[in-house]
């Protein structure tokens, strides 16, 4: 017999890892400059920003940037809060992105006060966007801290560069080491990265213009095959399973 699934809550999405009491309403006065900073930086990019307000429980601010929202306005979104999660995330995955929510910030709040902010979690999840989904790249960071809590979360969206959910990745930043928690084996593991050498960097940024391995390989004076191995190595360095995810990564992690 299937077995039925209670349906989730907003309530779900919290414990006493994400609970902020006693925030009073003149603190928020002084976030004007942030909803402006973000809007501005909506207009240069194609991700989509959102704050996340752990004391009210909602959105906070959401950029006009709709693409990875189902569609919808940024109006609309912030109106829903988090039962934007419940109604666009796949219902196989709502339990999955609340274990997400409570692992990550149980382990960020081990961390000591004055790193906190230097963090970001990062993981996929499909979005449904009308009769299809999409999977969407993730990312939290700390906008404002309370009692050592995240009050106030910047959250970015962006297209996955993988096939990959459930894996959640912990990085500092300009830190060669990140760590990595996987919902199958509930656990954290560390995961360094290795410098890259002036060749390894030019190799990416060429790729990130679009030349090809041949244009690469006149560009860095090697082979063509001596620029395959280069990236092969680059893949296994980076656990990506594609180039363009371990360009994903090399600028997400700031390695070039």
């Amino acid at each position: 017999m299937k077995k039925i699934m209670e349906p989730f809550t907003i309530n779900d999405f919290f414990n006493e890892q994400n609970e902020i009491t006693n925030i009073n309403e003149e603190a928020y006065h002084h976030i004007e400059d942030i909803r402006e900073t973000i809007d501005s930086c909506t207009r240069t990019s194609d991700e989509c920003f959102y704050i996340i307000d752990y004391h009210k429980r909602n959105f906070l601010h959401v950029s006009d940037n709709p693409t990875y929202f189902g569609g919808l306005s940024a109006e609309k979104i912030k109106e829903m809060g988090y039962k934007f999660y419940l109604h666009f995330v796949p219902e196989e995955e709502i339990k999955m992105l609340i274990d997400i929510n409570h692992v990550s910030l149980s382990y960020f709040n081990q961390l000591p006060n004055n790193e906190k902010p230097h963090y970001f979690i990062s993981y996929n999840i499909h979005i449904k966007n009308r009769n299809h989904k999409i999977l969407v790249n993730h990312r939290l960071t700390p906008l404002k801290l309370y009692n050592g809590k995240i009050w106030l979360a910047l959250c970015s969206i962006s297209p996955a560069t993988n096939k990959v959910v459930g894996k959640v990745y912990l990085h500092r930043q300009k830190s060669l080491d990140t760590i990595y928690y996987s919902l199958q084996n509930k656990s954290w593991e560390k995961f360094s990265f290795a410098r890259l050498n002036d060749i390894e960097k030019r190799i990416f940024l060429y790729s990130i213009q679009g030349l090809s391995i041949k244009e690469t390989a006149e560009k860095v004076c090697r082979s063509e095959i001596a620029v395959k191995k280069t990236r092969s190595k680059l893949l296994e360095m980076l656990n990506a399973n594609n180039f363009q995810e371990a360009i994903h990564l090399a600028l997400l992690y700031k390695l070039l």
